[in-house]
């Protein structure tokens, strides 16, 4: 190999190399950026803060939350479930503030992520999430949540 053919080879080495640091990076962020929404938007929106406001923030205008109830799929909006929140929140006081989630499972591909979150009630396990993301030109936003509740335990 010629020293102009090795150079160039070295040269898109380290082309490659750059590249693949500056995507590390960016899913690093992309990874923070989803914590912080979950937290916030989830979590902090609809169990632990006095009102919905981050969960109008963090999720899509247009997402869904999917519950599966005796065989029979309810589809409910953003909108429906900001009011139902809302409504537990006036009529179970004792419901806020004691949430808490471990982020099981994030996978994301481009501008598309996965999430499992695990749900905690005092330390008990209650619910499993499976939110799905995107990322808009503002952001992270979720667009969908499915769930299941797990036995209260005796």
């Amino acid at each position: 190999m010629t020293l102009g053919k090795r150079t160039a080879v070295v040269v898109a080495l380290l082309a490659l190399t750059s590249f693949a640091r500056c995507l590390a990076r960016t899913n690093e962020d992309d990874e923070k950026s989803i914590k912080a929404l979950i937290q916030e938007a989830y979590i902090g929106g609809v169990y632990n803060d006095d009102d919905t406001q981050a969960m109008k923030i963090g999720f899509h205008e247009k997402s869904t939350v999917h519950q599966l109830h005796h065989q029979d799929l309810t589809i409910f909006s953003l909108q429906q479930w900001t009011m139902q929140v809302d409504r537990m929140k006036l009529v179970r006081q004792e419901w806020n503030r004691r949430k808490t989630a471990e982020i099981v499972i994030l996978d994301l591909e481009g501008n598309a992520a996965v999430a499992r979150v695990d749900v905690l009630n005092n330390q008990v396990p209650e619910l499993t999430d499976f939110l799905s993301l995107y990322k808009f030109q503002d952001g992270w936003r979720i667009t969908n949540r499915i769930f299941t509740r797990h036995p209260l335990p005796d």
